[in-house]
């Protein structure tokens, strides 16, 4: 059976050719039933969609850092600040405020006792007030506050400042900072405080 399939198979096309050989050679058009058969095949044929290119990626354009990150990112940069200062967890890391243009950091070592006296405090004050005016050019002030862990004479703990300065752009201006030492620039702030006795 499979025989007769493929010999019939063959007769068939041989048929054909010859068919569409004489209708190609005597000029003679398609009959209306090969035409009708052609355009109901065409309406199943549809054309592809024009393509489109896809939109050429571009970078995304990272958010610009605000005042209190790149200070932030300055003091954790800054091996001379995280030294004095004893940045050595998240609860030492300085909180860095703004307010309008005035810039306040805040350096609690509370959590690491006995290790801030009155020079490492003037340290710590000069590096982060370094450091956030070169972050930040245009502040009004910067004031710097060191806490540590307090005790009364009744034996009550909290936290409060040992040292603080306060360092105004028009004195800030006048400051050639590599050739500043601590003490120094100690000296010329426009205020200072520290905590008597702790020495």
């Amino acid at each position: 059976m499979k025989k007769f399939s493929i010999g019939a198979s063959v007769i068939f096309l041989f048929v054909l050719v010859a068919v569409i050989g004489e209708v190609a050679t005597s000029g003679a058009t398609p009959s209306p039933t090969a035409t009708s058969v052609l355009s109901s095949a065409s309406q199943f044929i549809t054309p592809s969609p024009t393509a489109t290119l896809a939109p050429i990626p571009t970078d995304t354009p990272t958010p610009a850092l605000s005042v209190q990150q790149k200070i932030a990112n300055a003091i954790a940069a800054d091996g001379s600040a995280v030294s004095f200062c004893l940045i050595v967890n998240a609860a030492t890391t300085p909180v860095v405020a703004i307010a309008g243009q005035a810039v306040t950091i805040t350096s609690d070592t509370s959590s690491e006792p006995g290790f801030i006296n009155d020079d490492r405090a003037e340290n710590c004050i000069f590096y982060l007030e370094q450091d956030a005016w070169a972050s930040d050019p245009s502040a009004t002030q910067v004031t710097v506050h060191v806490q540590i862990l307090l005790q009364d004479q009744y034996g009550k703990q909290s936290t409060g400042d040992t040292a603080w300065a306060i360092l105004k752009q028009a004195t800030e201006r006048q400051f050639v900072w590599a050739n500043l030492s601590y003490t120094q620039a100690w000296a010329d702030y426009d205020e200072t405080w520290l905590l008597p006795g702790n020495v």
